[in-house]
């Protein structure tokens, strides 16, 4: 009996830093997407980051959906200051980009726990049951958090 193919659905991240890193290792290990490239500013064209190539910065993002890339994820950190996670965030709603939850395969996560979309949860990360996470949530490697704790939008727990 032959096993049913999955396509994967095709993601773009916005950032290429040291959180990008993460996020990137995180996806390619849930198979669930294809980094299709990477958006950043202080990036070239054509460079690679997180083996994937950059594509340009958030002006790219337009024609990225025309080529119907739907999907998006918002790969820059937001020690001290999450303005910049705020405004990309904006952007992409207001394109129509879909923001997955990002969860990497070796966490814990207990039940009726609600993730809000764009969160991303690291490896190690243990979330106990009914909790709640707002959107666009960072949940760093090896975080706790505990029982019917309720975590806002943009909010990073490290």
């Amino acid at each position: 009996m032959k096993k049913k193919q999955y396509k994967k659905v095709r993601i773009v991240l916005v950032g290429g830093g040291g959180h990008a890193k993460v996020v990137a290792d995180a996806i390619r290990k849930t198979g669930k997407f294809e980094i299709y490239g990477i958006l950043d500013t202080k990036l070239p064209v054509g460079a690679t980051a997180c083996g994937v190539k950059v594509l340009g910065d958030d002006n790219a993002l337009p024609m990225l959906l025309k080529k119907g890339i739907k999907d998006a994820f918002i790969a820059i950190g937001s020690i001290g200051d999450c303005a910049a996670r705020k405004r990309i965030d904006r952007t992409l709603k207001t394109l129509g980009f879909r923001l997955p939850v990002i969860v990497h395969p070796n966490t814990v996560i207990g039940n009726d726990v609600i993730l809000g979309e764009g969160t991303f949860v690291a490896a190690g990360a243990v979330i106990n049951p009914c909790v709640r996470i707002g959107r666009n949530a960072i949940i760093n490697t090896s975080s706790s958090i505990d029982h019917d704790c309720v975590i806002g939008d943009f909010v990073q727990i490290a």
